[in-house]
């Protein structure tokens, strides 16, 4: 196989720095459990006809519902509330969490914020909400 040298090209400014990542852009492996979530909705549509005939809060109970649902399995903690307190919401013997269907948002605000055991789990006000509308419709199951 023939071997072939390059030659420097004159018009190329070598690079003699080292290149480093840019200052204020935190290096990290693992995503955000937040940063893909879709933000829950606070606005709605133009037109119940946007929404399939449904009202408008029709379409924003339900976008919330499906938010709260999200956070409630996967995303609280980056866990989920489900990791301890089952996907059904009836709690887990082997952990001694409550069942928490049917909680209020004053019910998962007082929980987080005096139970050490959920320390680790960090929602927004909208993000409480959400999981409170969920379990409302999560306490109507069997």
């Amino acid at each position: 196989m023939p071997t072939t040298t390059a030659t420097p090209d004159p018009s190329v400014t070598p690079i003699t720095e080292p290149i480093t990542q840019p200052t204020g852009v935190p290096a990290t492996l693992v995503p955000s459990p937040t940063a893909t979530q879709a933000p829950i909705p606070t606005t709605p549509p133009a037109g119940e006809a946007a929404n399939g005939g449904h009202s408008n809060d029709d379409a924003l109970q339900e976008a919330l519902i499906n938010q709260g649902k999200i956070l409630f399995e996967t995303t609280a903690g980056g866990v989920g509330c489900a990791l301890c307190h089952g996907l059904d919401g009836k709690g887990k013997p082997e952990f001694a969490s409550p069942p928490n269907r049917g909680a209020t948002a004053d019910m998962i605000w007082n929980a987080l914020e005096n139970r050490p055991q959920m320390s680790f789990i960090v929602l927004s006000n909208d993000e409480v909400r959400a999981v409170a509308a969920y379990l409302e419709v999560l306490a109507t199951e069997p």
